[in-house]
């Protein structure tokens, strides 16, 4: 039987959330099921949000690449982007999101990036559920992969 867990959190720019997920087993999975992010003062000025989710750690203060406003689903390690944008006369709003089907057993990163250095919102739900052995060592490995790959 699975239930949904819900996070939320305001990021600054450039700034990362971690989301603290794994377990001494791994035998707990969890999948994302919406996740959405919203200028932390709708209706100001413009913005352009790009908020992220990662299996690893993006901060270059602990050895992670950046954070930064790209989107490159080649990276393994992104496991969802949300994006939020308005124009400065308050006009033109939109936002998209999109993530995959990935089941993850470890912490995972939100991140913010934003042109114009402005805060965000960002909202994530999360679908847990029990994992056999062979479930958690797959998801595990994945993970270690990634950070090994960095």
């Amino acid at each position: 039987m699975s239930k949904i867990k819900s996070y939320k959190g305001l990021i600054i720019n450039n700034g990362q959330d971690r989301i603290r997920l794994a377990t001494k087993d791994g035998l707990i999975g969890y999948k994302i099921i919406k996740f959405s992010t919203i200028d932390s003062n709708p209706g100001g000025a413009g913005a352009e949000h790009v908020t992220k989710i990662y299996k690893t750690n993006q901060s270059s203060f602990f050895g992670g690449p950046g954070i930064d406003g790209s989107v490159d689903f080649a990276d393994n390690d992104l496991l969802a982007v949300a994006t939020w944008g308005q124009n400065a006369d308050h006009g033109a709003w939109t936002n998209s999101t999109i993530f995959g089907n990935e089941i993850i057993n470890q912490d995972i990163f939100v991140t913010h990036n934003d042109e114009q250095t402005g805060a965000a919102s960002y909202y994530l739900e999360l679908e847990q559920f029990v994992l056999d052995l062979n479930e958690s060592t797959v998801a595990t490995l994945k993970n270690l992969k990634n950070m090994s790959q960095r």
